[in-house]
């Protein structure tokens, strides 16, 4: 199984495409695990909104007195949330690019059981 993981809060106010970023990895995960936290606009429903059944939404209060450890912390329960042996991390401002789907589920399907392979590194452009 092939988990994909994100977070997110106050996707609406801070524009971030968190429909479109969970849409991505679902092309090629079996779940998806948002850990959405407690916002100030309607990002739950817009990630409930998805209505895929592989989406799964872990609700959350972030706490910001962490500072800088608050999103370690928050991506970890996202990622302790994943059922499968593999997962993807894409951040809530990210989408996986349609190419990379194809390549990305052949690696992770190439290097599955290798005890030798913990991860894959990919290339990305940000702009």
């Amino acid at each position: 199984m092939l988990s994909g993981f994100t977070l997110v809060r106050n996707a609406i106010n801070l524009n971030f495409p968190i429909v479109a970023t969970v849409r991505s990895v679902l092309e090629v995960c079996d779940e998806v695990v948002v850990n959405v936290g407690k916002s100030d606009d309607a990002t739950r429903d817009v990630v409930a909104g998805i209505d895929d059944p592989r989406v799964r939404i872990v609700d959350s209060v972030w706490d910001m007195s962490k500072g800088d450890d608050t999103l370690a912390l928050e991506t970890q329960r996202a990622m302790d949330a994943c059922r499968g042996s593999w997962g993807i991390y894409i951040q809530a401002d990210e989408v996986l690019h349609e190419r990379g789907v194809e390549e990305l589920g052949a690696a992770i399907r190439r290097h599955d059981g290798d005890p030798r392979v913990e991860g894959l590194l990919v290339r990305y452009l940000h702009f």
